[in-house]
């Protein structure tokens, strides 16, 4: 295998010319020749260097990419990979069809962005298998009043689905803050409360967290947010707090008995307490 080559024959279907190997001495970027043989030659410096890190099978994918280019007669762009002492390392390789079955190879270093594309692509799937597996409610809504983005699992009874372009108005059936419901809000919310219509009609009491979704000129074009049920929370919380109101009568009127003597004032003072203890107007 030659490391340098004197001259270069390239044809653009009309014309041929000749770039002599020292044109691309220059260049950045390995640049190499295929030969009508497959022989693999260096046009410049950083080629030869690319070249004598190749094993066999390295420089075997380079000449049939190369071959192919040749056999279409148009150009390709491929990307191969091979293991480098620094790890493994990623190319770009432009191959351009010569004359007299040759192709030129220009060479770009893709290690980067190969591996800035895999780690987005990592981030964007565990991003996504939190989102699936999550009881929380996830969604979007536009422009126009939609939702536009539904987590997979769906919510309150509703498939993802039916969820899609519906005005999410029709579900709100109290929101306690006021204002506009928030998914369709113009500024950042945190823990508000609201309770919407479940798929079977009964209602939910849902914690949304929100974020306006803007244009580069501030105008609304949607917002993004979390819902969780917190539904069997509030039930329990309203539970206990029944259970703690009427302990707080009982003991006033256990409090009452003790206290009076004479039995009409304790039955006056037990429907006193019970009075005050349910609300009621009399007793």
């Amino acid at each position: 295998m030659e490391d340098t080559a004197d001259q270069a024959g390239v044809t653009d279907g009309s014309a041929s010319y000749v770039l002599a190997a020292k044109s691309f001495e220059g260049y950045g970027e390995p640049i190499i020749e295929v030969a009508a043989d497959q022989s693999l030659i260096a046009l410049n410096p950083t080629a030869a260097a690319l070249l004598e890190s190749l094993d066999e099978d390295d420089s075997a994918r380079i000449t049939r990419a190369a071959t192919t280019a040749v056999e279409r007669n148009c150009a390709l762009i491929e990307q191969i990979e091979f293991a480098a002492a620094a790890g493994t390392q990623s190319l770009q390789l432009t191959i351009m069809p010569l004359e007299d079955g040759r192709a030129a190879v220009i060479v770009r270093d893709a290690t980067l962005e190969a591996s800035l594309r895999l780690a987005l692509v990592d981030s964007r799937q565990r991003y996504k298998d939190f989102v699936e597996i999550s009881t929380d409610f996830s969604w979007e809504t536009n422009v126009d009043h939609k939702f536009a983005f539904v987590s997979p699992r769906g919510a309150l009874g509703y498939t993802a689905d039916a969820l899609i372009m519906i005005d999410p108005t029709d579900l709100v059936t109290e929101f306690s803050s006021g204002g506009k419901i928030p998914f369709l809000t113009e500024r950042r919310m945190e823990n508000s409360e609201a309770w919407l219509k479940r798929a079977d009609g009964r209602s939910a009491c849902v914690v949304i967290s929100v974020m306006p979704l803007l244009t580069p000129d501030g105008s609304w074009r949607g917002a993004r947010g979390v819902c969780r049920d917190v539904t069997e929370s509030r039930e329990r919380e309203a539970t206990l707090s029944r259970v703690r109101n009427r302990e707080r009568v009982l003991t006033r009127i256990v409090r009452s008995f003790r206290d009076e003597v004479n039995p009409e004032n304790m039955l006056t003072a037990a429907a006193e307490t019970l009075g005050r203890g349910l609300g009621a107007e009399c007793c």
